[in-house]
């Protein structure tokens, strides 16, 4: 149930016979044919006939949004000017955290691209909330 709207929802996938399934399948399993979920997708599709469910693929925006954070760390970095939030809770030494000392940001590793979003949505999350 919804708490928003008190509405009933229901969701394929978190029926309980699936969600055991999928327990207890191996993960290199649950995605092939370039389809995750891929044994659930086919008994959705014979419980559920006409969804589509064998078919539907995954759309990946990993690689726009690596690309994205890539382009625009500098930028998002300087207008913040510091990580004195989370420094001055002590989650980290603002000092010693600074991205100009990356030239070349477009060699830099997808966890990496991603690890500096999160740093800067929460230095900009406290700002804005603590």
């Amino acid at each position: 149930m919804c708490l928003d709207t008190g509405v009933n929802v229901g969701h394929p996938y978190f029926a309980v016979d699936i969600v055991k399934a999928l327990y207890r399948t191996p993960p290199q399993a649950l995605y092939s044919g370039g389809m995750s979920k891929r044994p659930a997708r086919s008994y959705l599709a014979k419980w559920l006939p006409g969804l589509g469910f064998e078919n539907q693929r995954k759309a990946f925006a990993s690689d726009y949004f690596t690309r994205r954070v890539r382009e625009q760390v500098h930028q998002v970095s300087a207008h913040l000017g510091g990580f004195e939030a989370l420094g001055d809770l002590g989650v980290l030494d603002s000092s010693a955290l600074n991205f100009g000392d990356v030239q070349d940001s477009a060699t830099v590793p997808a966890w990496k691209a991603v690890s500096w979003w999160q740093l800067l949505s929460t230095e900009s999350w406290l700002r804005a909330n603590v």
